[in-house]
């Protein structure tokens, strides 16, 4: 079995889209593939958890598994956000060393935004020789 972790950081604004993206990941799951999903929360209501937990019946392959960011967040206060479509759940992947440190050898950390088309088992096993972080650029952003 492939159990590869997998973060998503979101508060209730954008739950849509962190449902949609789960969904997308949870339709192209292999057999021999389990997901420990973690998901940096920034004020997710219980409904909208209800809804994302209801996913067990797409596939089972899966944990999910909320991290109640409400208190490590206060270090973000101070910066001011010019665009609308942005909350402060979009720094929280700035402390995923920190509440990972020594838990995993990689994480793979998803954008609320995107529609996963593939298993992520064979992004997982790139070897990043000594790199920390790999990524792609955003589409649109120079």
């Amino acid at each position: 079995m492939n159990n590869i972790p997998l973060i998503f950081s979101c508060d209730n604004k954008f739950a849509i889209g962190l449902g949609l993206a789960i969904q997308s990941l949870l339709s192209n799951i292999e057999e021999n593939t389990f997901y420990e999903i973690y998901i940096l929360d920034g004020g997710i209501s219980s409904k909208n958890k209800n809804r994302i937990n209801k996913f067990k019946k797409i596939n089972p392959n899966f944990s999910i598994s909320y991290i109640d960011m409400k208190n490590r967040s206060k270090i973000f206060n101070k910066i001011k956000l010019d665009d609308k479509r942005f909350s402060i759940a979009v720094f929280f992947r700035l402390l995923i060393p920190e509440l990972f440190k020594n838990k995993y050898e990689k994480i793979i950390f998803l954008d609320c935004d995107i529609s996963v088309e593939t298993d992520l088992t064979k992004m997982y096993k790139i070897n990043l020789g000594n790199n920390a972080v790999a990524g792609v650029p955003d589409i649109g952003v120079r």
